[in-house]
């Protein structure tokens, strides 16, 4: 039996009969040799629980603590998709929020759940700005405990040494990555979250296959750009979850009986509920037909703008992929992809081949769960070209910000098969290695926490917000505030401004509307119906000669210089 097991776990769990006691007899065999021997005391036994109880607390309270301090001592008004954000937040806390917002098909948001998960913790921080962003930093954390535990519990060092991972990603970047409530930001740990499953679900797990269709879902709702992404991450994981059930070399705990059916029915039928509201604001009479029509004759129509080459789009993958190294803004700034750059065309190359490694060195020494992985990351880079190709016009970071994650995960890999190495070869590195690692979980824990405070005091209100929204309110006669204000968008460069203007008279139940085609952006529930009494327009000092109607009810800064608030008829007179 032993030397059956052997050659089992040498070959990387392949070869295991699909039929018969025997298969399961060897099954249960190697998943326990892929457990940690431990002795038969309760203390013995109880250490790998604390060390994941550590792993999981280290990734969670960073981000806690100073999503707290933050709603507790601070104010933050948010413009631009920030405030968009904290709009659809507020409308889906009264259910009535059924796609993202539009800027553009690069930013195209095609369904709600990012922001129902918003308004569930805002709904404990409150309406605020600083309550927002806690949210945010909230669904980090919960993206964060969830990707440590989504690796299993096969050995007792791969949590804690990916949670140590986790944490030196969040200290590597720069704070305001991880603060900012957007949604490129709000992907990274989801991201990472959904290449895990994948891998699990490519060794047989049906809850991993079910968990990526949800998080999947989540992904492409929130960014469609990760769509090619997820696709790919689908196919490799159904290939490999299909191959594995039937030479029975799955996880016999999670495919034995109904659990891996019924894991596998409820991650469909979450899946379908979560694109109802969409595909039924898809449905509904409009001059576009929805948000995925818009987003679809947008990204298979005709475009007179410029595509991505594949060099640039290598390029871009490339200058991602070493962010983390080089400690760069994880915001959303534009890409230079115009030049050949060796460092980075070679920097992707390196990426796959290095995990392509992984995946051959983990198949040798018995890991499937670390060469899926590393196969898996391998899969990711391609689509992340992919994904950088399809961009129409200015290449962002933003466009593909979750390329940051592939690089953490191969580290990940590759410290755990190092630690198997070690553990392997000097099996007394158990009794001081878990004190190390715990050591180091609590220190990387603090400093990430320091980290995060910075970058919360770093947090700026967009500049004019308050004051113009101040302004309106003095303008404004007291018994016509039930009246709808109608936001002019005259300039497009004002639209952030205008986004936080919006937000702030929300907020004080003002009903402000926008007109077409802005309505995709602020939500269909604040379209101008020509029934509103005051039309508000920002423009700069120079242009106001331009604005045919309506009076300057003062002056304020913006990102666009000193900005008039033009406060005047709905429509122009006569």
């Amino acid at each position: 039996m032993l030397r059956r097991v052997g050659r089992v776990l040498a070959d990387g769990g392949d070869r295991l009969p699909a039929t018969g006691t025997g298969g399961t007899e060897i099954m249960s065999s190697a998943t326990e040799l892929d457990r940690p021997v431990v002795g038969g005391s309760t203390v013995e036994r109880g250490r790998p629980r604390s060390l994941t109880g550590l792993s999981v607390l280290a990734v969670l309270l960073p981000f806690l603590v100073v999503g707290i301090r933050l709603n507790l001592t601070g104010a933050v008004t948010p413009g631009g998709e920030a405030a968009l954000a904290d709009l659809h937040a507020r409308d889906a806390a009264g259910v009535d929020q059924l796609v993202g917002p539009w800027v553009s098909a690069e930013a195209s948001q095609p369904g709600p759940v990012w922001f129902y998960l918003l308004a569930a913790f805002r709904s404990v921080y409150g309406d605020s700005g600083a309550g927002l962003v806690a949210a945010s930093l909230t669904l980090h954390a919960l993206a964060a405990a969830l990707l440590v535990l989504a690796v299993g519990r096969a050995r007792p060092w791969d949590r804690p040494l990916l949670a140590l991972v986790v944490l030196l990603v969040v200290v590597r970047l720069p704070p305001v990555t991880f603060v900012q409530v957007e949604g490129p930001a709000a992907l990274l740990l989801p991201t990472a979250l959904a290449l895990v499953l994948a891998a699990r679900a490519a060794i047989g797990s049906a809850p991993a296959l079910a968990g990526l269709a949800v998080v999947g879902t989540v992904l492409v709702q929130t960014d469609v750009r990760t769509a090619p992404l997820v696709a790919l991450l689908a196919a490799v994981a159904a290939v490999g979850s299909s191959r594995a059930w039937r030479r029975g070399s799955g996880d016999p705990r999670s495919t034995a009986g109904g659990r891996g059916l019924l894991a596998v029915l409820i991650g469909a039928l979450a899946t379908v509920a979560l694109w109802v509201p969409p595909l039924w604001q898809q449905l509904r009479p409009g001059a576009r037909g929805g948000n995925l029509g818009r987003l679809a004759h947008e990204v298979f129509g005709s475009s007179p703008e410029s595509v991505v080459s594949w060099r640039g789009a290598v390029q871009a993958v490339g200058q991602l992929l070493g962010a983390p190294l080089r400690g760069e803004s994880g915001g959303s700034v534009p890409l230079d992809v115009a030049g050949a750059s060796p460092a980075a065309a070679l920097t992707v190359v390196a990426q796959v081949a290095a995990a392509v490694v992984v995946a051959g060195v983990a198949r040798r020494r018995g890991r499937p769960f670390v060469a899926a992985l590393g196969l898996v990351l391998a899969v990711a880079t391609v689509a992340a070209v992919s994904a950088a190709r399809s961009v129409v016009g200015q290449l962002s970071s933003g466009s593909v910000l979750w390329v940051m994650v592939l690089p953490m995960l191969l580290l990940a890999c590759v410290a755990w098969l190092l630690a198997g190495e070690l553990v392997g070869r000097r099996p007394g590195t158990r009794r001081w290695g878990r004190p190390v690692v715990g050591v180091a979980l609590t220190a990387t824990a603090v400093v990430a926490t320091v980290g995060l405070f910075g970058g919360a005091e770093d947090l700026t209100d967009r500049p004019g917000v308050e004051a113009a929204a101040e302004l309106v309110r003095q303008a404004v006669p007291a018994e016509q505030d039930d009246q709808a204000l109608v936001l002019d968008v005259r300039d497009q460069r004002s639209w952030p401004t205008l986004a936080g203007l919006a937000n702030e008279l929300d907020r004080a139940d003002r009903r402000v509307t926008v007109e077409e085609p802005w309505v995709e952006a602020f939500g269909a529930r604040r379209t101008a119906t020509g029934e509103g009494t005051w039309r508000v327009t920002l423009v700069t000092v120079a242009d106001i000669p331009a604005v045919p109607y309506g009076s300057v009810i003062g002056t304020v800064q913006t990102d666009l210089g000193e900005t008039a608030v033009v406060l005047g008829p709905p429509a122009p007179p006569g």
